[in-house]
């Protein structure tokens, strides 16, 4: 009997095309017996190709495939056998009259066809990137269709790069996909996360069955697809690894801003083009508060009124980044006790511990007094608590401790640091924006400072028993610097906290008063000193190294200066205490301010020394 004929009776479909090499067999079997629970479809010749397929009572038709890779399209002496088994193991007894078909194929006899196979199809999630920037991580995803129960446990994806030689060295990122039961028409979502390489390339990824080789995309072949059992050619599919991915080449900055003042902000990246910017007020990363109109690549802040951080997000056609998160530290102005941006007229009455506030918010009409201390405190006002307004202190000498008056909550808080005969010299020396307790002791020149970012204690050696301690931010950097005035030869000494280098300059001579301050709203303090023999301030500009001096005041008065126009600039004051009157020139214009505000007994708290 002829192979077709034998083919009809067992119900096995008669193919109707020549198969192709390193495709397969798919067989329709009919007639299967009610007792069969497993149908065996083999191919045997210069190897033996099977699959089983369990079927459930009352099937009576099921199509099965077998995939044969080899070169020889006719299959010269191969035979087809189909099995029905109601038992367990690879083959059981045959039951249910089902026979073995064993039909030798020799060459000149019939050729087998391929009947319908269709192999497992790639489809790449669509969210896909098509684009990485070199050296970043990027995931791909994406479902294998499982058309012939070809994929197991011992298939895998492969990521390479085409830019290493031999091919069989540029596996960049495997994915195994572990033990499956295969069914046919079932559906396998993988994904696969790798970095990609340091310079420009082109990537592809294909899946196949692990520990066979590859084929390089680069050369002549399309890449195939290859499985347990067969080979078939499968699309290319490609992922470019480009600089001009999107990147952010300049990550806006972290700044000290005074309170009352606005600072600017902004972001340089690359990639391909139109760039678009949004900026948000928090941490990087957190979308909850964007600011309107905020869409170039910089932004100017309104007055700062309090320590806010700020992030942009950076967006083209490949994706977003996020920058860094810029904090920018509200730094109180020195007087400042309302936190509009300028100094305030105020003086501390030692014989009823009351300090009595003339706010400039108020355009110095909105007075305040608050009880906080004795007629044996020191007042040392700072912004402590890091709010942008200055906290009622005062540094007791009998007992070495320091009590403050919390502007952000009403608390107070007690500290002890230092002895009777230490000076204090509070500031912001680790630049956290809030001011450090601290003191310089002239008895060993030592300065003692308690970091308020940390808790820590720093005793730094600058000075002798004569020098007067003039603390203040010389080199710009958003930290007070440790610094003396020597009034035996008129020189200046600092510690740049910058760079930790001393400077040296020789401004003044000993009967003047230190009276450092940024008057040129430089952001650096200036060497500066009052002359009360002429009543005349001698300036050093720290940026340009102009001088200035100015006749301001008497030899009786005594020197206040600080910001009172809130203009980023300190401006030249005196308080007279045989009338109690404030006399201040207004940096911003020019103009001269007088304002009565207590007495001759009284403490002005911008008082120099």
């Amino acid at each position: 009997m002829k192979l077709a004929a034998l083919l009809v009776m067992l119900g096995i479909a008669y193919p109707s095309a020549v198969l192709a090499q390193d495709q397969g067999i798919a067989v329709t079997v009919g007639n299967i017996p009610a007792s069969a629970n497993q149908i065996v479809v083999v191919v045997d010749g210069k190897g033996s190709y099977r699959v089983a397929q369990s079927i459930s009572p009352g099937i009576t038709t099921t199509t099965m495939v077998v995939g044969v890779p080899t070169t020889d399209q006719t299959f010269t002496g191969y035979r087809v056998r189909v099995i029905a088994t109601a038992g367990s193991g690879t083959f059981p007894s045959v039951v249910g009259g089902g026979k073995a078909l064993g039909v030798p194929v020799g060459a000149g006899q019939l050729t087998l066809v391929n009947v319908g196979l269709t192999v497992p199809t790639l489809t790449p999630n669509s969210a896909n990137p098509s684009a990485v920037r070199p050296g970043f991580s990027v995931t791909f995803s994406w479902t294998i269709h499982d058309s012939a129960q070809f994929v197991d446990g011992n298939n895998e994806m492969r990521m390479f790069s085409s830019d290493r030689t031999p091919p069989g060295s540029n596996v960049i990122g495997v994915q195994r996909f572990g033990s499956l039961i295969s069914k046919v028409g079932d559906d396998y979502s993988y994904s696969i996360s790798f970095s990609a390489p340091s310079t420009a390339t082109t990537m592809y990824y294909q899946f196949g069955e692990a520990g066979y080789p590859f084929d390089d995309p680069t050369g002549s072949q399309a890449p195939f697809l290859v499985l347990p059992d067969v080979n078939v050619a499968s699309p290319l599919l490609t992922l470019t690894v480009s600089g001009s991915v999107l990147l952010i080449t300049s990550q806006p900055s972290s700044q000290m801003v005074t309170v009352g003042s606005t600072a600017s902000m902004s972001v340089s990246a690359s990639g391909g083009t139109p760039i678009s910017y949004q900026w948000y007020v928090g941490a990087s990363g957190n979308t909850a508060v964007p600011i309107a109109a905020a869409t170039a690549a910089s932004y100017t802040i309104p007055p700062l009124t309090s320590t806010t951080s700020y992030w942009v997000r950076v967006s083209n056609s490949l994706g977003t980044v996020d920058s860094h998160t810029a904090t920018l530290t509200a730094r109180a102005i020195t007087g400042d006790f309302d936190g509009d941006g300028k100094s305030d007229i105020t003086v501390f009455r030692p014989s009823s511990g009351i300090w009595y506030v003339l706010r400039s918010g108020s355009n110095f009409t909105g007075a305040t007094g608050t009880q906080w201390g004795n007629s044996l405190d020191i007042p040392v006002p700072g912004d402590y608590d890091g709010d942008g307004r200055i906290d009622i202190s005062v540094f007791r000498p009998s007992t070495g401790t320091w009590h403050i008056l919390n502007s952000s909550t009403g608390g107070a808080v007690s500290i002890p640091w230092g002895n009777g005969a230490d000076v204090a010299v509070p500031a912001d020396y680790d630049g956290d924006g809030r001011t450090d307790v601290a003191v310089f002791r002239p008895s060993t020149g030592t300065w003692h400072i308690l970091n308020s970012s940390t808790g820590m204690a720093v005793a730094v050696l600058w000075g002798n028993g004569a020098d007067r301690p003039v603390a203040g931010d010389y080199d710009g950097d958003g930290r007070a610097d440790v610094a003396v005035f020597r009034p035996s030869t008129g020189t200046w000494f600092v510690i740049n906290s910058s760079t930790g280098a001393a400077a040296s300059v020789q401004w003044g001579n000993g009967a003047d008063v230190a009276v450092p301050g940024d008057y040129n709203g430089d952001g650096k303090t200036d060497v500066a000193v009052f002359r009360p023999s002429t009543g005349t301030w001698f300036i050093l500009y720290s940026t340009t190294g102009t001088v200035v001096s100015m006749p301001w005041g008497n030899s009786a008065d005594v020197p206040v200066p600080g910001d009172y126009d809130g203009d980023g600039r300190t401006d030249i004051a005196v308080f007279r205490p045989s009338t109690g009157t404030w006399f201040v020139v207004n940096s911003s214009n020019g103009t001269a301010v007088g304002v009565q505000w207590g007495n001759g007994a009284d403490v002005p708290i911008l008082k120099r020394p």
